[in-house]
């Protein structure tokens, strides 16, 4: 039976069969093998180098992300201390010990136990030695980072309140125009016989606002009070959120936090720092206060308040004699060095009512170009001794400063 013919082409090998790839392997020729062993290593290879991949994403995926480098920088903010900047201190009694917290988008000061503790012990000092209680807020006002302790606990301010007082009537009314410095204002009452000020007289704004903030004088800051309380007071108070010094129609001093206080001198600051004229006298007057305990406290340096060198009293005139030696306990040490200033308004008053007693002051600290905002309240008695408590106390809290800096922080950079 003959054989079905096999069906190929001609080429310069030989005839080709055309029956797929089972006929390759009978080829006689060497190219179409060499061809087909090219082929079949690149898709070995092609196939090894994705298997290789993959081998590699899983290790990697072990091993972690991308490795990344640090360096350590200055951390810094841009920061505007204003009255609502302290809505933002957490809320706080005496059982929260000191409380750090930062006003800006920095972390919290780490305050060192060291001073922690030597401001604790100065508070235990006044809680126990002297029967009062006492609170502060001290920041920095270019950070945001501060320190607290006690701070919504009311405490009579005294004549702490005369400086912020002098401030809204120099920014609400001086300011837009609606007196002058030079307008005169009649007093119509009297409460310190031994006053120049006095009632049934007329005195210009700008002399009541000096003798109310440098010397403390009573009927002065009274003549202010019965002049603007009913022209806005408690609208510029309010809008600073200090609503517990609003107008109350049984005494001039108010009975306020130290948050509070805080606030009102944010607000002091900003105004003396905003360059107008006014605002840079009354900067001068309360650079240049007869009596400041902070001031007294950070220098070590005490002003003679009375020729007598008995005690200034504010409020029913009498004076205390009690002598810097009941003070023991409370130590001396020596001042702050560098280039400082001092903006502040003390209060004190030894009233037999516990509820109008004050041992207090607030103000700004300027030390090497950095300013500090320091506001420290107790109801102690007034005396020499309770004096130099609180001095102790003023000072141990601006030894802490160096936590409310900036920090040196790691940051980390991809490699």
């Amino acid at each position: 039976m003959p054989q079905p013919s096999t069906i190929g082409y001609k080429s310069l090998y030989g005839t080709v069969p055309q029956r797929g790839i089972a006929a390759m392997a009978s080829w006689s020729s060497p190219l179409p093998k060499i061809i087909a062993l090219v082929l079949i290593a690149a898709l070995l290879l092609f196939a090894l180098s994705r298997i290789a991949g993959c081998v590699s994403g899983a290790i990697s995926g072990i091993a972690g992300p991308a490795q990344v480098s640090t360096e350590t920088v200055f951390e810094a903010t841009d920061f505007n201390l204003t009255p609502a900047s302290f809505d933002l201190m957490p809320e706080m009694s005496t059982s929260d010990g000191i409380v750090s917290f930062s006003l800006s988008d920095l972390s919290a000061p780490e305050v060192p136990a060291f001073d922690e503790l030597r401001i604790v012990s100065r508070i235990i000092g006044i809680e126990n030695d002297r029967e009062a209680r006492a609170g502060f807020v001290f920041v920095d006002t270019e950070t945001g980072r501060g320190i607290a302790y006690n701070a919504e606990d009311k405490i009579y301010g005294a004549s702490t309140f005369k400086a912020p007082y002098a401030t809204y009537v120099c920014e609400t009314h001086v300011e837009d125009g609606d007196v002058t410095l030079s307008t005169p204002c009649r007093l119509s009452t009297s409460v310190d016989r031994g006053s120049y000020y006095k009632a049934g007289r007329s005195y210009a704004v700008q002399d009541l606002i000096d003798a109310a903030v440098t010397w403390s004088d009573n009927n002065a800051f009274g003549g202010l009070r019965t002049n603007f309380d009913m022209r806005g007071f408690d609208d510029w108070a309010g809008s600073l959120g200090a609503n517990d010094v609003k107008y109350d129609d049984s005494s001039w001093f108010p009975t306020y936090c130290p948050r509070t206080s805080a606030k009102l001198w944010s607000e002091v600051n900003n105004y003396v720092s905003s360059g107008t004229e006014t605002a840079a006298w009354l900067g001068e007057l309360l650079g240049d206060t007869e009596v400041s305990f902070i001031r007294n406290g950070i220098t070590g340096e005490t002003k003679e308040t009375t020729a007598s060198g008995l005690v200034e009293v504010e409020g029913d005139g009498e004076e205390s004699g009690e002598s810097s030696s009941d003070a023991e306990g409370a130590s001396s040490q020596a001042g702050v060095e560098g280039d400082i200033t001092f903006m502040n308004k003390a209060g004190w008053s030894p009233d037999e009512d516990p509820a109008y007693r004050s041992v207090s002051d607030a103000g700004l600290v300027t030390l090497d170009g950095r300013t500090y905002l320091l506001c420290i309240m107790t109801d102690m008695r007034d005396s020499e001794a309770s004096r130099r408590y609180f001095e102790d106390l003023a000072r141990t809290i601006f030894d802490a400063r160096e936590a409310l800096d900036y920090q040196w922080v790691e940051q980390a950079q991809e490699a």
